[in-house]
């Protein structure tokens, strides 16, 4: 079974590559649970970047977080929390990434979140990734950046958004990185 620990090559990897687009010193941090501060910084980050509707209230945090195989890459600069993912394991293969978000927008942050969390999806046994997102026409459409990093529309409730998939395998992986670990 793969450890947490193992994981820090990676993570420290996301940190220089960060610190390579945006000239910010990051901490990148995995975990397997809630605690109230990491809570108050998840929901700092949504309250700004997501609209009220879509932002989880700290009972919904700490219902993810009982769910097997609950996972938290959170990213941060001078101390405040800048983005983060957050998912559970859907069935044996497929980890649900319940959420996606950050605060600085055009500097790679979420896609560089994104492809620790595939990293770390793939080592934990994982070989798909499931998203529902919001299927309207907005310009900055979280669509058309699912799409970039290799997801599919799959059939679903329209009432639950569109659901979207990315099938992990080592090619895929390697790319991913290759990508954070370029200085």
């Amino acid at each position: 079974m793969y450890n947490c620990s193992d994981f820090n090559e990676v993570l420290k990897n996301t940190e220089a590559h960060l610190l390579k687009r945006t000239g910010l010193k990051f901490k990148a941090v995995i975990t397997t649970s809630l605690s109230q501060e990491s809570i108050s910084d998840l929901m700092e980050i949504e309250n700004k970047a997501f609209k009220p509707e879509l932002r989880y209230i700290r009972e919904e945090f700490l219902e993810r977080a009982k769910k097997k195989n609950f996972s938290l890459l959170a990213v941060y600069a001078f101390g405040k929390p800048i983005g983060f993912a957050l998912g559970y394991e859907d069935d044996n293969e497929t980890f649900y990434l319940d959420t996606l978000a950050t605060l600085m927008e055009s500097k790679e942050i979420g896609t560089t979140i994104f492809y620790a969390m595939a990293i770390y999806c793939l080592k934990k046994g994982f070989r798909h990734i499931t998203i529902h997102t919001e299927s309207g026409n907005e310009e900055k459409s979280p669509i058309r950046f699912f799409e970039k990093m290799g997801f599919y529309k799959v059939p679903c409730n329209p009432s639950e958004g569109m659901a979207m998939k990315k099938d992990l395998n080592l090619h895929t992986i390697n790319k991913y990185i290759y990508e954070i670990s370029r200085r």
